[in-house]
């Protein structure tokens, strides 16, 4: 089941009702349910902001915690690399920040010619 259409359920909203909140048609919300019309960034929007989640959860990149979901543009490959995400995702921004100054550093490094 869809992430549009799951939301309407768990509010238990018909799909006339959420068509008159949302000002859009019933037949359209119908069509997105069914994955015949992809949503337009628009009505993606009204959804994310009436329902109080991000857009990429409604598209399937993040779960109902935030989490990124593997795509096939990024995905680790190891398990040094999920491990590194994982405990990334539990620094607070001044954490974060300094790790990725040090990494860049070290990369830099790597990518120096050897005298």
């Amino acid at each position: 089941m869809n992430k549009f259409k799951e939301l309407r359920l768990e509010q238990n909203l018909s799909q006339k009702k959420l068509a008159e909140i949302l000002k859009i048609s019933q037949s359209v919300i119908c069509d997105y349910e069914n994955g015949k019309v992809v949503p337009t960034a628009t009505v993606t929007c009204l959804y994310a902001d009436y329902f109080s989640v991000t857009t990429d959860y409604l598209l399937g990149r993040e779960d109902d915690l935030g989490n990124i979901i593997s795509s096939k543009y990024f995905s680790p490959e190891t398990e040094d690399e999920k491990k590194l995400i994982s405990a990334f995702r539990l620094l607070d921004d001044y954490e974060k920040e300094s790790l990725i100054i040090q990494a860049t550093a070290l990369s830099n490094k790597k990518l120096m010619p050897k005298k």
